[in-house]
């Protein structure tokens, strides 16, 4: 599994050239990982969505062993 420093090197890459930052990211004992993010303006359910998808791309679930994750507006 990867480690919270590897997964937010992917999401600060995938947020960057827009206003949305990375703010915190939880690894749970499932193998559940919880993603926040912000912006200035807030962050609309269809961002995180996007987000959400974009992450998912680049995680193999069966290699990393990941149950599902959530992004999240802080």
């Amino acid at each position: 599994m990867k480690t919270a420093e590897e997964v937010k090197d992917i999401v600060e890459h995938l947020l960057e050239g827009s206003d949305l930052f990375f703010v915190d990211i939880h690894m749970g004992k499932n193998n559940v990982i919880e993603l926040f993010i912000d912006s200035p303006q807030g962050v609309d359910i269809s961002t995180c969505s996007r987000i959400s998808r974009e992450l998912e791309a680049r995680l193999d679930r069966e290699k990393e062993d990941f149950v599902e994750f959530y992004v999240k507006d802080s």
